[in-house]
């Protein structure tokens, strides 16, 4: 019933004759907790939903080919895929730079440039960490932690935390970090550092090694990781945007807006990526790309689950 399923499924693409972008995060031998690595998909589950595509018969195009598919509207005979990894992990270059080697699969990696130059982490893992490892009775945004004593419960606020820190401005959402960086001691952080490996960010040296490959290419997704929204001045925008632009590939200038809803970017936002040169800018809009779509909020589909469960979680969607 599977490959039948299928076989429908590679008709329909046909007959749709677009395509879609993924975006993932990092690709992951092992996840030593699901909840505070769930950015991270495990590389076998990836290697499924490849061979998935691959049955589909679709062209793994690269952000090159895109860019030309662009300029005739997203029109194109035969349907198509290309990955995405947002943030800049380490594991791009050792896990997944390896995957796509053996496939021939091109990517991109929209990197959060300023994070990599001071060897920090995602603010989301900080909040996440944070929240799960803090054993004191500590008060954090008006709330005692030591009332919040069960997993599920430190989840829920830590969740809460990750979605009040992305959208209040920028100073705002320092301070509200750096509260929650000291809920633990730096010996402590250096310890859950060196645990969870897969959140670790490229260094510039890897990153210089992963952007001579020819599969791949460099996109910008801001500085410091900071949302674009509307309560952002101007001035943060543009300077999140200059910082990260710096190490793209010159032939097609792409980002991708961090965290990139529709609540994440305005118009002001768009107007500054243009003004900036980019050619290529991504939402995580979950739609396909067909004939006309703009290209400075292109929709992305999550990159999650198993090549078997697409049938259910992703054609039903598009069909």
């Amino acid at each position: 019933m599977k490959r039948y399923q299928e076989k429908i499924a590679a008709q329909l693409l046909r007959f749709k004759r677009s395509g879609f972008t993924y975006f993932g995060h990092g690709i992951a031998e092992s996840i030593k907790d699901p909840y505070i690595e769930q950015l991270h998909l495990l590389k076998d589950d990836f290697i499924e939903i490849i061979h998935f595509w691959k049955r589909m018969k679709v062209d793994f195009i690269s952000i090159n080919e895109l860019l030309e598919l662009s300029k005739k509207g997203f029109k194109r005979d035969k349907p198509w895929v290309h990955f995405t990894f947002d943030d800049g992990y380490r594991n791009n270059l050792k896990v997944l730079l390896p995957i796509m080697e053996q496939y021939q699969i091109p990517f991109t990696v929209f990197i959060s440039s300023g994070l990599i130059e001071e060897r920090l982490r995602m603010p989301s893992f900080i909040i996440r960490t944070a929240l799960i490892h803090s054993k004191g009775n500590q008060l954090i945004n008006g709330v005692q932690l030591a009332d919040y004593d069960s997993r599920s419960v430190r989840i829920k606020l830590a969740d809460d935390l990750i979605k009040r820190y992305k959208y209040l401005p920028y100073q705002e959402s320092n301070i509200l970090l750096e509260q929650i960086r000291n809920l633990l001691p730096a010996n402590e952080w250096r310890e859950l550092q060196d645990k969870y490996i897969n959140d670790q960010l490229l260094c510039l040296d890897e990153l210089a090694v992963l952007s001579k490959n020819k599969l791949v290419t460099i996109g910008a997704h801001g500085s410091k990781h900071i949302i674009l929204h509307k309560d952002q001045k101007d001035a943060i925008i543009r300077k999140e945007l200059e910082a990260s632009l710096k190490y793209v590939n010159k032939d097609c200038i792409t980002h991708a807006y961090p965290n990139g809803t529709m609540r994440d970017y305005s118009e002001g936002t768009i107007q500054i990526a243009r003004e900036l040169g980019v050619n290529l800018s991504f939402t995580t809009n979950e739609k396909i790309i067909g004939n006309g779509e703009n290209s400075l909020f292109l929709p992305r589909y999550f990159l999650s689950g198993t090549g078997s469960g697409i049938l259910k979680d992703w054609l039903f969607k598009v069909f």
